[in-house]
């Protein structure tokens, strides 16, 4: 039977990093790694079909309850890798596996490449590698980026007048059911005076 779900912090150098911990901490320990503007919730359905492991379900930086990255800076896959080896690094863990979902399984190949011996097992749930595009097209996306991350601080944070709104939104943005989402809002979503935002950085959405 599967133990109650329980939350951790995780402080980083930089950032503070927030989980979901399900199973027994003696059992083999599966680092769990979500998607683009999803969190660690992603996970919280297959858990119950593994319960035998002991899931760390990350909340990457931006994402769900974790700390924002610190002002200036900007959110890339080898940013994502330090975040996972650091993790690993304060956990002390001297054995493990990775579990990523889209940009997850691409952050996780990364980190796998670096991690070396200790890691035992690499699951990749509907993507492998960073994405990537053709050399010729490297110069117009880091316009791009640059362009769009200083233009920011103009724009507005979308404010819903009820979570029924938030996750409807959510769900025709990313055509994903309704029962994946309301899983999500748990952590994705906070209460303001003025109605409900996404916790996440609005940063994830500059272009790399």
């Amino acid at each position: 039977m599967l133990r109650k779900r329980e939350e951790l912090s995780i402080q980083l150098e930089h950032v503070r990093v927030q989980a979901q911990i399900y199973g027994n901490p003696k059992s083999f320990p599966l680092l769990c790694l979500h998607g683009w503007l999803d969190n660690s919730s992603s996970y919280e359905g297959l858990a119950k079909h593994l319960d035998k492991l002991y899931l760390i379900a990350l909340d990457f930086p931006g994402h769900g309850y974790s700390d924002h990255l610190p002002h200036g800076m900007r959110y890339n896959f080898s940013e994502l890798a330090a975040v996972i080896y650091g993790c690993i690094r304060k956990l002390k863990l001297n054995h493990y596996g990775l579990m990523g979902h889209s940009m997850g399984a691409g952050a996780a190949t990364l980190a796998a490449a670096v991690l070396g011996e200790p890691l035992k097992a690499l699951i990749l749930l509907d993507g492998i590698g960073p994405i990537s595009q053709k050399p010729a097209d490297a110069l117009d996306s880091m316009r791009k980026s640059i362009l769009s991350f200083h233009r920011m601080a103009e724009k507005k944070m979308p404010i819903y007048q009820s979570r029924q709104r938030a996750i409807t939104a959510r769900m025709n943005a990313g055509n994903i059911d309704k029962e994946s989402v309301v899983k999500l809002v748990k952590r994705g979503l906070e209460k303001t005076s003025d109605g409900y935002r996404w916790r996440s950085d609005p940063r994830l959405k500059v272009p790399s």
